[in-house]
């Protein structure tokens, strides 16, 4: 029976995430596809700089506490989120507001 529940549950667990993935829009679900291939973490926790639930200046500061100030590690990261971003805003057409 515990097996059944927890196959139950796991199945409820991804119909959410891909309902809530669903509803991403284009340029969101690319920069989520993005984030998860550079960081290679879960990725919900990539989500609240693409929902516009935290900025993307936060999330890079949080993503680069364990780097020394300006290594190449830094500057990687730092880089790669700002194309990210970048991306999203000429998707969303959001680069002129």
């Amino acid at each position: 029976m515990l097996i059944i529940c927890q196959r139950s549950s796991s199945r409820r667990y991804v119909d959410l995430v891909i309902n809530g993935i669903d509803k991403l829009s284009l340029p969101q679900k690319a920069q989520l596809l993005l984030m998860v291939d550079f960081f290679q973490v879960p990725f919900l926790q990539l989500l609240p700089p693409i929902l516009g639930a935290e900025l993307f200046s936060d999330f890079v500061e949080r993503g680069c506490r364990g780097f020394q100030p300006d290594s190449i590690e830094e500057q990687e990261v730092r880089i790669g989120v700002a194309y990210i971003e970048l991306l999203g805003d000429l998707l969303q057409g959001d680069i002129y507001s």
